[in-house]
């Protein structure tokens, strides 16, 4: 019986392990995700506002001439 319980918390200890093991990798893969996010949506507004500002020239251009 002693030895069957030391089984089971063994079995446990390692399914605790694994849990958190598999939780950090989950939360680095996040993280990873969330910066490539982060960092398209700052390219996309940068990108965007750059856009944006080069119509804005080219019209005041066509109508400052």
């Amino acid at each position: 019986m002693l030895k069957l319980s030391v089984k089971i918390v063994d079995v446990l200890m390692k399914l605790i392990a694994y849990f958190w093991i598999g939780a950090a990798v989950f939360a680095v893969l996040l993280g990873a995700a969330y910066v490539l996010v982060n960092l398209f949506n700052y390219v996309f507004m940068t990108s965007g506002l750059i856009l944006i500002g080069y119509i804005a020239v080219q019209i005041h251009k066509e109508y400052l001439k």
